[in-house]
């Protein structure tokens, strides 16, 4: 997921609560070295007597990344022999931090694989997915984590194992015949995606004697790897299998298309059964099903374009977001959806148009060319550019329409459109011009968004730096929206170039003045900034020390290492 700006979030209210994330919770972008006596300094608190003083230096150890190597042999100590489950899981995880030079301490986090906490199990498990002390040594160990009777640490293990990607598949068909793993390795290698098609004929193989639940994701995996070798078999599950199993066979279906056409008998009885048994949800999906795979088919089309708009007023979130996906992939008439598609956003709560919204942005690049018609319409707009920031770098075509959508807007979307941009992150130097206008906007939050864009935009906007200037000068103090935008033209003058300049040295102030503020996401965003100036930002050590020294553990690593950058 992208990194946004949470000065920027803040100032534009979306950022409504920050909670603490468990460990890792803050990763600068870039890590720093530091020198062997900092190194030292802190591989001495690893014997400190609290074990919150030893997970405060185990974290400051884990901020340096590679430049911690020299701690790898008494975090593996800590693993393997400190009392404290607590201090055990940092370590892990500070080892996983380090990278490769840590590989020497792969056999402590195996054997940490079976600690008696689950924590402790979890940093493991991650550590050793980062470290990569090579696939022959990684698998076994991960492949034990999918037999933990903790479900977050299976999780843990999954995703690893997932990242590893087609070098996984082998290892992976071996866990297939594990009744213990087979459903854990299926989810593996439906996160593979097409790579795994060497798994596909073991993965037919469960179909017949497998558990129903993971039969279930057995289908779910084979739609998404996509190996046409399995639509005879999806064909199959079409009947004598629990309802829901052969619905989501129909589904699955879907996905290959015109290539799935022999499945076309047992569709079509699917949708009358659907019909006759009141059953929408099977109706629905067999008649998109049929939609998919003989897309020339105006009728069946029609029929199912029907039923997905039914659907979209259904009570039940997850149905209103399938048949939003559904919609968008079956290239639906716009002059028939859109109404409903309105409609079942405007109604739905917060939390479940995120899932609609976000549902269609996982579809990815494909969609762009439909969204960016779909800007025309105003009534849509705010929502379709919500979807294209999302989908991110992908939707760069899309942002000469986004900018030409500005044109007549009220403030409210203006702004949502500009944010829209600055998350699409790469691509946007179109929207240059367009943010730079915005800069003198009345509505403040227009202003915001129009100086995220243009710090997003980095490198690019240097030309915007004079613009961004002024915005930094405030006459009035007690002018909260005035500070606040200052705060954040600082923010972007160093995101856009970071060298020492008068405007830098302008910005230098207002982040110092960040680094008090009430909210620990803009002290951290305004310490990395400050932390890409150097001893430019020599000023800010006082402050940067009352931050450290009032901020939690992982939070301090920030301050921390700012520090060093800023002292030289």
């Amino acid at each position: 997921m992208r990194r946004l700006s949470v000065v920027f979030l803040l100032g534009m209210g979306l950022l409504a609560t920050l909670g603490c994330v468990e460990s890792p919770q803050i990763i600068p972008e870039e890590s720093t070295s530091g020198d062997s006596a900092t190194v030292d300094e802190l591989m001495a608190g690893l014997s400190a007597e609290s074990a919150e003083q030893r997970c405060d230096a185990i974290d400051r150890l884990a901020k340096l990344g590679e430049g911690g190597a020299a701690a790898v042999d008494e975090l593996a100590r800590l693993v393997s022999e400190d009392e404290s489950p607590l201090v055990c899981a940092h370590a892990a995880r500070a080892l996983g931090e380090i990278g490769d030079a840590a590989k020497p301490a792969a056999e402590v986090l195996a054997r940490a694989m079976t600690h008696e906490d689950s924590d402790v199990r979890q940093m493991a498990v991650e550590a050793l997915a980062k470290i990569k002390p090579g696939r022959d040594k990684v698998v076994p160990l991960l492949l034990t984590a999918l037999g933990d009777k903790d479900i977050s640490v299976v999780l843990r293990g999954t995703h690893a194992l997932a990242e590893l990607g087609p070098d996984v598949v082998p290892p992976m068909i071996e866990a297939l015949k594990d009744e213990k793993t087979a459903y854990w390795a299926v989810l593996v290698l439906h996160d593979v995606g097409p790579e795994a098609k060497a798994a596909v004929p073991a993965m037919l193989e469960l179909l017949d004697a497998g558990q129903p639940e993971t039969q279930l994701r057995v289908v779910e995996a084979l739609g998404d790897i996509g190996d046409p070798a399995a639509i005879p078999k999806l064909i199959e599950v079409l009947q004598g299998h629990p309802s829901k199993i052969e619905i989501v066979a129909a589904h699955a279906l879907a996905k290959f298309g015109p290539a799935a056409k022999d499945a076309e008998e047992l569709l079509v009885k699917g949708v009358e059964e659907g019909e006759a048994e009141d059953d929408v949800v099977k109706q629905t999906v067999y008649a998109h099903s049929l939609a998919m795979i003989f897309p020339d088919d105006e009728a069946r089309k029609t029929k199912a374009v029907e039923l997905l708009v039914e659907m979209l007023k259904s009570d039940e979130a997850r149905l209103r977001t399938a048949a939003a996906e559904a919609l968008v992939l079956l290239d639906a008439d716009p002059r028939i959806v859109r109404k409903p598609m309105l409609a079942a956003l405007a109604s739905a709560d917060e939390e479940s148009r995120q899932a609609m919204l976000s549902t269609i942005a996982r579809l990815g690049e494909k969609v762009v060319p439909r969204l960016r018609e779909a800007l025309k319409n105003p009534e849509g707009r705010p929502y379709v550019a919500t979807i294209l920031g999302e989908i991110g770098p992908d939707a760069a075509p899309a942002v000469p329409d986004l900018v030409a959508a500005l044109e007549g807007e009220s403030a409210d979307v203006r702004a949502q459109i500009l944010f829209a941009i600055g998350n699409i992150g790469e691509g946007i130097a179109p929207a240059m011009s367009a943010a730079q206008a915005a800069l003198a906007d009345e509505d403040v939050a227009v202003q915001r968004a129009a100086v995220y864009v243009l710090g997003r935009m980095g490198a690019e906007a240097k030309e915007a730096i004079d613009d961004l200037t002024p915005l930094m000068t405030v006459e009035d103090q007690e002018d909260d929206d005035a500070m606040a935008l200052a705060l954040y033209a600082a923010w972007a003058i160093v995101s856009i170039d970071p060298s020492d300049s008068e405007p830098v040295r302008a910005a230098v102030p207002h982040l110092i003045r960040g680094l008090s503020h009430s909210d620990i996401a803009v002290r951290v965003e305004a310490a990395e900034s400050l932390g890409k100036l150097g001893a430019v930002a020599k000023d800010a050590v006082a402050e940067l020390e009352k931050a450290a020294a009032a901020a939690s553990a992982d939070e301090k690593a920030v301050f921390e290492e700012t520090l060093q950058k800023v002292r030289g």
